[in-house]
């Protein structure tokens, strides 16, 4: 970890009585800013917190970057790393950080109770942005890969059922069609190049959903099938 920030090192991992890991909301949201990043790295500080800011904007109207960045000194580094280059810090999510988004390890917020998603973390004086997706959830916890493929179905079976929930599958058609449409301007494939990584999108933005209960935002390193010549491709939802 950079020099700047090495006093980090000498803490322990916060525990609570029980077992779980403590952080704060800036924590989580740090956490959640790096995981936005491609590759889960941010290629500087500023570019970090830039990333967490986005999710900071779900609890305050006037979120402080001063505050978050305050917050990265009391970062363990078993949750993220970095590595100075030049001028600028190179940040990036470590597994134990990972395990702790997708809910693999016990977590507890400070002043709220156990971590379920950003959305539960919300109070009274919360801004109403992108609304809560109240949505049912059998596999919350459960890291996407592990999940059964049937459950899911019959999980968003139920969402696209729910005629309360109209407004958020408009949401996820709109989102992916604007991603298409952007990529068709820029690109050189045909409909049927992109119709593949169009449902690949959609797929990733259904999958934040089932764990998260909120639509994405920031940039966000979307996988693509092996069919692709690319792994990967980064999309920014804030545009969407």
């Amino acid at each position: 970890m950079s020099a700047q920030y090495a006093h980090v090192s000498r803490r322990q991992e916060p525990v609570s009585k029980n077992g779980e890991i403590l952080l704060s909301r800036n924590h989580i949201c740090l956490l959640h800013g790096l995981y936005d990043r491609p590759g889960a790295t941010a290629a500087s500080t500023a570019d970090w917190l830039r990333a967490a800011l986005a999710h900071v904007r779900i609890f305050s109207d006037q979120p402080c970057a001063f505050n978050l960045h305050r917050s990265i000194g009391t970062m363990h580094p078993d949750w993220i790393s970095s590595q100075r280059l030049s001028s600028r810090i190179v940040w990036w999510l470590m597994p134990r950080g990972l395990e702790i988004l997708e809910r693999r390890v016990p977590v507890r917020i400070r002043g709220h109770g156990p971590y379920v998603n950003l959305w539960s973390l919300r109070d009274e004086h919360s801004p109403a942005r992108r609304p809560k997706v109240s949505v049912p959830a059998p596999a919350v916890g459960i890291p996407p890969e592990a999940n059964d493929p049937a459950a899911v179905d019959a999980w968003w079976s139920s969402v696209e059922a729910d005629p309360n929930l109209k407004w958020l599958m408009e949401d996820i058609r709109c989102m992916t069609q604007r991603w298409s449409t952007q990529a068709l301007s820029r690109g050189t494939g045909d409909h049927q190049f992109y119709a593949v990584r169009r449902q690949s999108v959609r797929r990733y933005i259904c999958q934040h959903v089932m764990q998260n209960r909120c639509l994405p935002h920031g940039e966000h390193d979307v996988p693509m099938p092996s069919s692709c010549e690319v792994r990967s491709v980064v999309v920014n939802f804030d545009d969407l």
